[in-house]
């Protein structure tokens, strides 16, 4: 089987698609969130659980994924849902461009596509991973 590029670049725009049509976001703005809340959720997790998250994304959402990706540091501790927020905005390159709603509706909205490709068991125990209180903040739709 060979290297089929446009397909993966393909599954990587739906992936982006679906979340600037949830957010309202534009194509770019909707792949910045997304970059960064996959980035704050995978560092919330064991490390073996990251890699296994990761591996469940399509191929080019995965590179995004696994940018700058530290597995020694991990979990990274955040507790509260203004913490996590905050640990959001903190990774983010254009902090003006989003404020905290921005921030709460790209949450919701890449948990949504996550929850979406994900078999429900498989998303459920990614979600048992990660406080009560962040779990609010996603449920909170």
């Amino acid at each position: 089987m060979g290297f089929n590029f446009e397909q993966y670049a393909g599954e990587g725009n739906i992936f982006i698609n679906e979340v600037a049509e949830l957010t309202g976001f534009s194509r770019d703005k909707a792949a910045r969130i997304t970059q960064v809340v996959l980035h704050a959720l995978r560092d919330r997790l064991q490390p073996a659980d990251a890699v296994s998250l990761g591996q469940a994304l399509p191929v080019i959402i995965r590179g995004i994924y696994y940018d700058q990706l530290n597995l020694s540091q991990l979990p990274q501790t955040v507790r509260g849902k203004e913490a996590f927020i905050n640990f959001i905005h903190n990774k983010l390159s254009e902090k003006r461009e989003f404020d905290r709603s921005d921030i709460l509706k790209g949450l919701q909205a890449v948990t949504t596509v996550l929850k979406g490709r994900l078999s429900p068991e498989y998303y459920e125990s990614i979600m048992r991973e990660i406080n009560e209180e962040i779990r609010e903040l996603i449920d909170q739709q």
